[in-house]
């Protein structure tokens, strides 16, 4: 069978994402999930995730510095960031401070140290951000390092059949992302000896319903491959000051039905921890 992971983002954001995470987790639907911990429901949440099988499922650090960062100063719009960060104009002790400050909160409310890091809206594979993240790492753990998310994108090499409808979120839009700094990510992480996942699906553009949102789950579950991570954001309600509210409750529709397991037999899939697909 393949053994991938399948991985909740932004635990902490809204009480309806934290609510999903934690009914998935415990359905074991889902095998990872990655928490900001500077959202408005983290203090509140976050004495629950003690209370899930740590054999069953990875805890993560999503670090972030678009939304809710520790420091208000560290805290910048996506496009500011990008622009800062290939400019190479990021103050590095600032960011350095930001990520160990966000690793420290993790582990003063979780009981231990993050199992993965990964970044909201991909920014820790941005220049600087990646090579402060892996100097914060060496710090934090003197043996047995944590897995970093990768984002390259699945090889398009043997798919057949047209692109679809959607040909700019199926293939463009995962590409784009693996650019701003996925192989780099890759170079750094390997120089030190941390693991990543393979690849990196569930790139879509937030608009599907939940029987759209179904069919591209099921493509992604066929093109994946051992050692793979397909991310999801969903949430058991909508939060109406979140850009992706709505999408994320069409997503936890899918994943708590009964249908999602059966699914993942008929693809020959077996969920794993975040680890155990940074370690194949």
């Amino acid at each position: 069978m393949k053994r991938i992971c399948i991985c909740i983002d932004d635990f902490g954001h809204s009480e309806g994402v934290d609510s999903a995470a934690l009914v998935l987790a415990q359905k074991n639907h889902i095998s990872a999930l990655t928490a900001m911990v500077g959202g408005p429901h983290w203090p509140k949440s976050s004495p629950k995730l003690r209370e899930l099988d740590r054999h069953r499922v990875d805890l993560g650090l999503h670090v972030d510095f678009t939304e809710f960062t520790l420091n208000p100063t560290c805290r910048y719009s996506l496009r500011t960031l990008w622009f800062r960060a290939y400019s190479r104009t990021l103050d590095v002790k600032q960011i350095y401070a930001e990520i160990k400050a966000q690793i420290d909160a993790f582990a003063s409310a979780v009981g231990r140290l993050p199992d993965f890091i990964d970044g909201h809206q991909h920014v820790h594979q941005l220049p600087v951000i990646r090579q402060c993240l892996v100097e914060v790492i060496n710090e934090c753990y003197p043996q047995h390092k944590p897995a970093i998310r990768s984002t390259r994108a699945p090889s398009i090499k043997g798919q057949s059949g047209p692109l679809g409808p959607d040909p700019m979120n199926r293939w463009f839009k995962p590409l784009l992302i693996q650019t701003l700094g996925g192989d780099a990510l890759h170079r750094l992480a390997a120089a030190d000896g941390i693991g990543m996942n393979q690849h990196l699906l569930g790139v879509y553009g937030f608009t599907d319903k939940a029987e759209q949102y179904a069919k591209r789950l099921q493509e992604w579950l066929k093109m994946a491959q051992t050692g793979d991570l397909i991310m999801c954001h969903p949430s058991s309600d909508v939060d109406v000051n979140d850009g992706i509210g709505a999408a994320r409750v069409e997503e936890f529709a899918i994943f708590n039905s009964a249908r999602w397991p059966v699914w993942l037999d008929q693809a020959g899939i077996r969920l794993v921890p975040m680890h155990e697909c940074a370690s194949m």
